[in-house]
């Protein structure tokens, strides 16, 4: 059977809009796990940080994961702090193939530096906190079964390459 396409990777490395682009080119399901969570919880991402929690966020995230394992395959972007949680990590790792959508501290910065949407940056020094998160969670996105540097490239690109992985790593699964 099939596995997921699993976008992982830091927040502003292009997930959600690979994973749309995917979706629509290869006519695939899309899982988007922030939205799915705003859908479900009906509140935006930093108004659950705000009134529940990052705990809460992480609870509401593992449960969607363990859903969409059991959803027919299609790409599912994660959040930049999805692998975080081990169990996670080993159900996409077993239901998908995990891609890292690797991007330089600077290009995130550049992508990220005017977004009020993202909760764990809006403290002082959010280049720092960014900065911080890449390096503690660099070897849990390195662990992906491929890794795409996401520099100079565009999504019709990326999706491109991805998915030219994807069915080679099926191919070889299958027979």
């Amino acid at each position: 059977m099939p596995r997921h396409i699993v976008l992982v990777g830091m927040m502003g490395a292009g997930k959600t809009s690979v994973g749309l682009w995917l979706a629509k080119a290869k006519a695939i399901p899309l899982y988007d796990l922030d939205q799915l969570i705003e859908e479900k919880e009906g509140k935006t991402i930093p108004q659950i940080f705000a009134t529940e929690g990052v705990e809460y966020f992480r609870e509401k995230e593992m449960e969607l994961v363990n859903q969409i394992v059991s959803f027919p395959p299609g790409v599912v972007a994660t959040g930049g702090g999805t692998l975080i949680n081990p169990l996670n990590f080993m159900l996409l790792k077993r239901h998908g193939r995990l891609f890292y959508l690797q991007a330089s501290l600077d290009l995130l910065w550049v992508r990220l530096k005017d977004k009020t949407d993202r909760p764990l940056l809006l403290g002082k020094e959010p280049k720092i906190t960014l900065e911080r998160l890449l390096k503690e969670r660099e070897s849990l996105y390195k662990a992906a079964d491929i890794e795409i540097a996401v520099e100079g490239k565009t999504v019709e690109q990326l999706g491109e390459l991805l998915w030219n992985y994807w069915e080679k790593m099926e191919k070889t699964n299958l027979s």
